[in-house]
């Protein structure tokens, strides 16, 4: 079995990422295995990969690789640069495939140096038996002797600087084989959402029913800017019915909990217009009244694809007075509830 390759992220790096890498290493090497620096054995490793980052974002990352063995000190650097969208995890693995690529690269350039550095030796010629000893006899004739043209020398063979350059210093491509692109999960920070509310109505014994729109800015440091407005029918049983028109606008704050799923919590004032239609029998009296209104809210959006997803909030709030109304003269009028609350939930989307 081959000896290892060692991988040192140093002492910055995780655990979890150090198995990304490791993982991706022992994917993509054509022969044996990938392993971490404080691995325990007293092989000497084939090769020692070091790799640090240039930033604590992760978007550059270093890569040096030395081979050991019959190529001592050869080593071959690359540097990776990553765009803010690429998620963390698929940058760690970037890194596993390149190390396995420059570890593979680099062994084979060193074998192609050695095939022409060292080629097969030149077999010696045999040196020429002595003729058997002759008796005496009358000489022959004289005859010119043959001449024999001299043989061309063999060329030296070539030494370690004079190899051509296409065999010393091969071209390699060191861009590491990817699977299938992940989906983006980066931040997009417009959010435009439609749902549907329920909550209290007029007073604590009817509620109301409408849609909400929504849009906000979620800036990345976790600030964000909303605005809304809503649309509501009252129910109730009294002789009257009611309806609402909201509008408002705050500042929050918002946690991602995972690349898909974050909460946020906000403050929001805005202004309430509330209509009233009376019947009675022999007319009917239309009322309205505009009102200021604030109150806070908690939401959570969660992303079932980068771009779309599911949301939903709860909100309290209040107008900070009451309304009455006079259904009748001389009966009791009837009381608004100060405070109001509202459950909505929806669909949005999520832009750059």
């Amino acid at each position: 079995m081959l000896p290892p390759v060692v991988v040192d992220l140093g002492p910055e790096v995780g655990r979890a990422q150090l198995e990304i890498v490791l993982d991706a290493c022992n994917e993509a090497i054509s022969s044996g295995v990938c392993v971490p620096h404080a691995a325990p054995g007293s092989e000497a490793p084939r090769a020692v990969a070091l790799a640090r980052t240039v930033d604590r974002d992760v978007r550059v990352v270093r890569i040096e690789v030395r081979l050991s063995g019959g190529d001592e000190g050869a080593s071959f650097v690359r540097e990776l640069r990553f765009a803010r969208r690429d998620p963390v995890s698929e940058r760690w693995r970037s890194v596993g495939l390149a190390i396995a690529t420059l570890v593979g690269e680099g062994e084979q350039r060193a074998r192609e140096e050695d095939a022409v550095v060292a080629p097969a030796p030149l077999a010696e010629p045999a040196e020429p038996a002595e003729p058997p000893a002759e008796a005496p006899a009358a000489p022959p004739p004289a005859a010119e002797p043959l001449e024999r043209e001299p043989a061309e020398p063999l060329p030296p063979p070539p030494s370690r600087e004079e190899a051509p350059r296409e065999a010393r210093e091969p071209e390699v491509v060191l861009e590491p084989a990817e699977p299938e692109p992940p989906l983006d999960w980066s931040h997009r920070p417009l959010f435009i959402g439609l749902g549907a509310l329920v909550g209290s109505g007029f007073d604590a014994s009817s509620w109301r029913a409408g849609g909400s729109l929504r849009a906000g800015w979620h800036f990345e440091g976790g600030l964000e800017i909303l605005g809304a407005a809503g649309y509501a029918l009252g129910s109730t049983d009294d002789p009257f019915s009611v309806e609402w028109l909201t509008f408002d606008a705050g500042v929050g704050y918002r946690i991602a909990l995972s690349e898909r799923l974050n909460v946020g919590a906000s403050l929001f004032v805005g202004a309430q217009r509330a209509r009233f239609e009376l019947s009675a029998a022999e007319a009917s009296r239309i009322e309205a009244s505009l009102s200021p209104r604030f109150g806070l809210s908690g939401d959570v959006w969660w992303r079932a694809v980068p771009m779309f997803g599911l949301w939903a909030s709860l909100e309290a709030s209040t107008t900070g007075r009451e309304t009455r109304l006079f259904v009748a003269p001389g009966s009791a009028p009837i009381r608004s509830s100060t405070a109001a609350g509202a459950l909505t939930v929806g669909f949005g989307f999520w832009f750059r």
